[in-house]
């Protein structure tokens, strides 16, 4: 039974990530900047027989390593930028480089592309767990040998 739930969770995370880093349907809706994002999608199975759960993660982190995915979902204030560990910023605007000892950055919108992908997918999800709890039940059926 716990392989079959097993193999049905990978199933489902397939049909969302897809076979390779960002090749499956949230890797295509993720924004894209530089990729960075979209590229670090993973899938995991987590738990035991009690609470077995797929757990999908965009775990890319600045280069100050700070993990901006839910920034990108769940959107952010407005707020002011500083060097941390130099005496400037540098970063790309219109193509050119630029220098900057303070951002006000203003913000973004919330992005909940998670959701309409999931959304989007339901079908081919619902279709997976059907196929697989037809053949679990024919597993639990089985006549034992004694």
């Amino acid at each position: 039974i716990l392989q079959r739930m097993n193999r049905m969770l990978r199933k489902v995370g397939h049909v969302l990530i897809g076979g390779g880093k960002g090749s499956g349907p949230l890797g295509r809706a993720t924004p894209k900047v530089t990729g960075k994002l979209r590229n670090s999608t993973t899938g995991q199975i987590l738990g035991g027989a009690e609470n077995m759960r797929l757990e999908i993660r965009q775990g890319a982190r600045s280069k100050e390593g700070f993990p901006y995915g839910m920034t990108v979902i769940g959107g952010a204030a407005p707020h002011i930028i500083r060097p941390r560990n130099a005496k400037v910023l540098r970063f790309f605007m219109g193509g050119r480089i630029v220098y900057a000892t303070l951002v006000h950055h203003p913000g973004n919108k919330p992005n909940p592309y998670h959701e309409r992908v999931l959304a989007e997918n339901m079908g081919k999800i619902q279709e997976v767990v059907n196929a697989e709890g037809v053949a679990l039940a024919a597993d639990l059926w089985k006549p034992r040998r004694g």
